[in-house]
């Protein structure tokens, strides 16, 4: 199924878009021609996916005909990643895979979420923000406004209608808000916005950035991510109960307990590169312990209470993270809580304060690493070769501490 209009179609190529393990989107340019066959396979090298950590040394791009997106012109297809020997390290098989055990539970998962991103001005020693105004501050006609006016109509256009966008709370930042729907789906939506957000920033003069903490003076990028369970058979959605309190059900209940049991080994993915850890500190206004409340907007995980649309709200990731891997290790967290029903909430502890902390603790868990299969060790030796050069690395910190006092 395309997503979007087709009367406008304009290149002759298509992009094959897929994710590497990281999570970051990679393409591949073909003749659209090549598209009418519904055996189009693609190999190209393994290391474009696994940073050549795996032993593999081809992958096949399996593009999803229903996920097609039309943008500017240009066919976008997502595909599905498969080694020579079909092992599972894609992880957008591996969210399918998940969406597909909590059916077989008798629910399906809705997915939306809220991306932050700042826009500066290129070509400077330190990020410089492109505005200074505040959080839901009426930006005007600034070029920020612009940018995500565009954004929105193209994402309007290929199908991915966002709720909206405001002005965050850090100069130059700004977030838009996507509506529910299939997790798989909304992954594929957000890979398909962060490519058309950096697109549009670069023709208005702009640098998007979606860096968990660019700056120590301004606030972080978060991802938000919010997550709800409906009766796969009627539809009807079991998070919602207005005879309980708050209108929070049972179900809702286990669903949370489970995730906020698994905080710690989830911050290995929600939270995946060094520079993810300068945003999660005291006074940062981002989580720091596993807690939830129903009334309080600073914790980890929020109860949104709304009627039918009561939701789950995952305060701690960032945009940096594997959307898919991200997506599939919730699921199988909260299905987790539901299998147990759990009858109290964990202790509140803090959440690990490094990546080499979260990372022990996501190898730890094994309900996740029996999610993450093949794809987990894969992924570890990618974010621990990133720790090792970043030991390795010199800071301007070190150089104004250091350089003349010892």
């Amino acid at each position: 199924m395309t997503h979007g209009n087709n009367s406008v179609l304009t290149s002759t190529f298509a992009q094959l878009v897929f994710t590497d393990v990281d999570g970051r989107a990679r393409s591949f340019d073909v003749p659209t021609g090549r598209l009418d066959s519904a055996k189009l396979r693609q190999t190209i090298d393994a290391s474009a996916v696994t940073h050549g950590l795996s032993g593999h040394r081809d992958i096949r791009l399996v593009p999803d005909l229903a996920a097609e997106y039309l943008v500017g012109g240009e066919r976008w297809l997502m595909c599905d990643s498969r080694t020579e020997k079909g092992d599972l390290i894609d992880s957008r098989a591996m969210l399918r895979s998940q969406v597909d055990f909590l059916e077989n539970l008798g629910y399906s998962a809705l997915i939306g979420t809220e991306a932050e991103f700042f826009l500066f001005e290129p070509g400077t020693p330190r990020p410089q923000p492109s505005d200074r105004h505040g959080y839901w501050e009426a930006a005007g006609s600034t070029r920020g406004q612009a940018v995500c006016r565009e954004v929105m109509s193209q994402l309007h256009q290929c199908g991915i209608p966002p709720i909206g966008s405001h002005h965050e709370v850090s100069s130059g930042q700004w977030e838009v808000i996507f509506e529910h729907g299939d997790p798989v789906q909304a992954a594929d939506r957000f890979i398909v916005f962060k490519l058309i957000t950096r697109q549009v920033a670069a023709r208005h003069g702009l640098l998007a950035s979606f860096m968990p903490r660019p700056s120590p003076t301004l606030f972080g990028n978060a991802l938000h991510v919010h997550a709800s369970l409906v009766d796969s058979k009627s539809g009807r959605p079991v998070f919602y109960d207005a005879n309980a309190e708050h209108g929070l059900s049972t179900v809702f209940h286990a669903f949370r307990r489970g995730a906020m049991a698994h905080s710690q080994a989830l911050t290995g993915l929600a939270n995946s590169t060094v520079n993810s850890f300068r945003r999660l500190v005291p006074g940062s206004g981002s989580p720091t312990t596993v807690q939830w409340s129903a009334m309080e907007r600073s914790v980890a995980w929020k109860g949104v209470c709304a009627g039918p649309q009561t939701r789950l709200e995952w305060r701690t990731p960032d945009s940096a993270c594997n959307i898919y891997a991200l997506l599939a290790a919730l699921l199988a967290a909260g299905a987790d809580g539901i299998r147990t029903m759990p009858s109290a909430d964990p202790p509140a502890t803090s959440l690990p304060r490094t990546l080499d902390a979260a990372l022990a603790a996501l190898e730890a868990d094994d309900v996740l690493t029996r999610t993450l299969d093949g794809f987990l060790p894969v992924y570890l030796a990618s974010r621990r070769a990133e720790l090792d050069d970043w030991s390795s690395a010199v800071t301007d910190w070190e150089i104004d501490r250091f350089l003349e006092s010892v």
